[in-house]
């Protein structure tokens, strides 16, 4: 009776710490989902593909193993407005999140003022290493307005 007690009581303990793993494991994902700055909460799995979008299953699929980024290549999402360009930089994003790259993801806007403002408090360089450091960069919006002298040189720094 005695070990029976004792052997309930270690597997009582034994769930609550696996629980409290499992928990501060969710509350660390969910914080650096949070610091990512996805717009949207979007997945892989939830792409919609009856639409004529030029994408494919195969595709996408091959893009969410992440081999790409071990390479160290580049990715550019086009199409016409409202196609859902955003949502498959933020699937793709999240997944490579997921899969423990570095991520942050920004409107081209609001990356150029943050860039302005950083070169006006003194912080730029320490922004460029942040930028540097992030394995994946998804950037949206580019392309909507012409780039002035100071933005083109500020993007090409990284």
């Amino acid at each position: 009776m005695f070990f029976k007690v004792v052997v309930t009581i270690f597997s009582y303990s034994k769930l609550l710490v696996d629980h409290e793993i499992l928990n501060q494991d969710q509350n660390r994902q969910a914080k650096l989902v949070r610091l990512a700055r996805f717009k949207l909460r979007a997945s892989i799995q939830e792409i919609d593909y009856r639409h004529r979008r030029s994408i494919k299953k195969e595709q996408i699929a091959q893009l969410a193993q992440t081999g790409w980024l071990d390479k160290a290549q580049n990715m550019l999402i086009t199409g016409p407005c409202v196609s859902g360009e955003t949502y498959l930089a933020c699937a793709l994003g999240h997944t490579a999140y997921l899969n423990g790259y570095s991520t942050h993801y920004y409107r081209l806007s609001r990356l150029l003022l943050q860039m302005n403002q950083a070169n006006a408090d003194g912080s730029y360089q320490k922004l460029l290493k942040n930028l540097a450091n992030t394995l994946l960069l998804p950037i949206d919006d580019w392309g909507l307005e012409p780039l002035e002298a100071a933005h083109r040189h500020d993007l090409m720094e990284n």
